[in-house]
């Protein structure tokens, strides 16, 4: 049991697992031993701190058990999957013979406040989906589709996972990122029809795909973003991690890269974020703020800073205050 033990590690497969048990010549199914010790919550790489980081800030609105219909998604995400990418090819050849026609118009003729509130559904939507869409490709049963309200108000979908573990990292970080790949690529699609259909919609979903990309990359919360690096130098708890990193004199090299890796993302994801707020915001109120369009990008990057320093000192106190579990 110790040997099992030391190679639950969370990088090597089920496979690589049992491998080395039958070479010590022990007899036992890794397998099966793994599926008690996720389902008894053990398991890092699931979905268990990710349920309850958001089980304490949010309320449910719906759950959707789809497990029965597992098969039948694969092959429907596979096949879509095919098409996006075939049509993928297409949009970024029309992006880079077109772009120099999106700041030569006058946006804001062709642009509506109305369509907002369905095309942010329609990329939550796009961004859920393509998690799927990279689960099934790799054999990942889904298991639910939950839906809730954050804080009462924002409103979120997120995915329940079957074996998550079982998987090596790297097809799991993909699985983790597998919205934000989504949202990126159906925003060159909006882009590339845009130039020619110049369809207001098309443009509010380019931006909106783009915002939720960057709000999903920040690694103080239960991000994509986080997950991703909890994955990629497998910790559980990476912004204690970080914490402790930056109390500490004694970092080593992986402690190093991991600092420069989660700022960069944070200072990144905030840039993004603050460059497409403010041309968000500028496109619907453009007739009225146009003297003031500077000032209005320094309030949405001074907004965007102060959370950021926000969510640090909070971090930080809970760090001082020797809890190491992740309740934020």
């Amino acid at each position: 049991m110790e040997i099992l033990l030391n190679n639950i590690n969370g990088i090597s497969t089920v496979k690589e697992i049992q491998k080395k048990m039958d070479l010590s010549d022990i007899t036992i199914n890794v397998e099966d031993i793994l599926k008690i010790f996720a389902n008894q919550g053990f398991l890092e790489g699931g979905n268990m701190i990710y349920n309850s980081e958001i089980d304490l800030t949010s309320k449910t609105m719906f759950e959707v058990n789809i497990s029965y219909d597992v098969k039948k998604i694969q092959k429907i995400s596979k096949i879509i999957g095919i098409i996006l990418l075939i049509f993928l090819v297409g949009a970024i050849k029309v992006i880079l013979s077109q772009s120099h026609l999106f700041r030569e118009e006058n946006l804001l003729d062709n642009f509506y406040i109305y369509q907002t509130l369905p095309c942010l559904l329609m990329v939550i939507l796009v961004h859920e989906f393509s998690h799927i869409l990279f689960a099934t490709l790799f054999n990942v049963p889904v298991k639910k589709v939950k839906g809730a309200l954050i804080w009462g108000i924002i409103p979120v979908i997120f995915i329940k996972y079957k074996n998550l573990y079982f998987i090596s990292p790297f097809k799991r970080l993909l699985i983790i990122l597998g919205g934000v790949i989504g949202n990126f690529i159906v925003s060159l699609y909006c882009l590339g029809i845009y130039f020619y259909s110049r369809h207001s919609i098309l443009l509010n979903l380019f931006y909106l795909n783009l915002g939720y990309i960057f709000t999903n990359l920040y690694p103080h919360k239960a991000s994509d973003g986080y997950f991703a690096l909890c994955t990629l130098f497998n910790k559980h708890n990476i912004r204690i991690s970080v914490i402790k990193s930056i109390f500490t004199s004694r970092r080593n090299l992986k402690s190093n890269i991991l600092l420069v890796i989660y700022f960069g993302l944070i200072i990144f994801a905030t840039v993004g974020l603050g460059i497409v707020l403010s041309d968000f915001i500028i496109l619907i109120f453009g007739q009225y703020i146009k003297d003031y369009s500077n000032y209005v990008k320094g309030i949405i990057y001074l907004g965007l800073v102060l959370q950021l320093i926000i969510r640090f000192i909070n971090l930080t106190r809970l760090y001082k205050k020797g809890i190491t579990n992740e309740k934020l």
